[in-house]
């Protein structure tokens, strides 16, 4: 689990390092689901873009099939996987009612919010990042 705290200060430390390269993409916080992302360009370091990206666990929801293929986990029931994507999808919709855009990417599965940063956001804002717990 995540705290604001902690999200604020690895923002701090991510803006304190080095750019190499003309874009750097470092990751805020990274969950089953969710994935924040900080993106720095070499011409303007201090504006950034920070986007939140949902994505669907690799999952096989079957009730018919009873072999799994390696390597993908099977999900314990179809009603909790379509709960838990609800909630956070629900969680994407907080984030727009702070200021945050949707942008929804259908083929490849990703729904995100994403916003641009001039400054360092104060740590209330942080605390509204943080992903819903699974």
């Amino acid at each position: 689990m995540h705290s604001p705290t902690d999200l604020y200060e690895r923002f701090l430390r991510i803006m304190e390092t080095n750019l190499e390269g003309d874009e750097v993409v470092d990751p805020l916080c990274e969950t089953d689901w969710i994935r924040i992302l900080v993106t720095r360009k070499a011409g303007d370091p201090v504006c950034v873009q920070l986007e939140v990206e949902l994505v669907l666990p690799a999952c096989i929801i079957d009730a018919l099939r009873t072999d799994q293929p390696l390597g993908i986990p099977s999900c314990k029931t179809a009603r909790t996987f379509v709960e838990t994507t609800i909630n956070h999808l629900e969680y994407l919709v907080r984030l727009e009612d702070i200021g945050l855009e949707l942008s929804v990417a259908p083929k490849d599965g990703i729904w995100s919010a994403s916003t641009t940063i001039d400054n360092t956001p104060p740590i209330p804002f942080f605390a509204e990042l943080i992903p819903p717990v699974c």
